[in-house]
């Protein structure tokens, strides 16, 4: 398993600390059989989505590379 972050190139930070938020999160599972998923976040929601289910971040590998 592979995670990441993606910065825009301004991003917004935090006032008290000036750490920056990513703009989203990624993450790529594998195995050595060749299985792969990978999935993107979008950082630009705080509040839990209603009906938020994992496979609608499913997107494809090469996207992410």
């Amino acid at each position: 398993m592979i995670n990441g972050v993606v910065y825009v190139v301004s991003p917004k930070r935090m006032r008290s600390s000036g750490i920056a938020y990513p703009d989203a999160y990624w993450k790529m599972l594998y195995d050595n059989n060749g299985f792969e998923r990978c999935f993107y976040y979008k950082n630009d929601n705080h509040e839990k989505i209603k009906g938020d289910k994992l496979k609608d971040h499913l997107v494809a590998c090469k996207t992410l590379l």
